[in-house]
């Protein structure tokens, strides 16, 4: 589980600190991901060309695999009862409250490790699952450099 604790320091002094909110990143599957015609070498010696990911069977499946992962954003914790002190319980991801979670949803796609333009860390899975959960309410937000 990724954990993202959202805080507030008034004037930069993070003595002042005040959580404002948290974000969890559950993993809940995986599921390993075939180019179409790409081969593998099987134990056995022979060739198996993958037409689908079940077409060589399951002893066999390799490439890379593709991670989903449960989101929950909580509400800002003014709006949340027992407030700023309730974030202060890790527990509070681990068991919301209904009323607790402002957007929930399922993102797929994140492939840990890899190399050079394939790598993925925890930025790319924050980033994506912020994206599928939030959808159009980032699209006025654009970079400027």
């Amino acid at each position: 589980m990724l954990v993202v604790r959202v805080e507030m320091w008034p004037l930069g002094d993070p003595k002042r600190a005040r959580t404002l909110s948290m974000a969890s990143f559950t993993l809940v599957g995986a599921q390993p991901v075939f180019r179409p015609g790409q081969t593998t070498h099987t134990d056995d010696g022979s060739v198996c060309l993958h037409i689908s990911a079940e077409a060589c069977g399951r002893e066999h499946q390799v490439g890379r695999v593709e991670r989903t992962h449960e989101v929950r954003l909580l509400k800002n914790s003014q709006f949340i009862q027992g407030g700023h002190e309730r974030f202060e319980d890790p527990a509070v991801l681990l068991d919301p409250r209904g009323r607790d979670i402002w957007k929930a949803g399922t993102v797929t796609g994140h492939n840990t490790g890899g190399s050079g333009r394939d790598a993925r860390g925890a930025w790319d899975l924050i980033g994506g699952g912020l994206g599928a959960v939030l959808g159009a309410r980032l699209d006025g937000y654009r970079r400027l450099k």
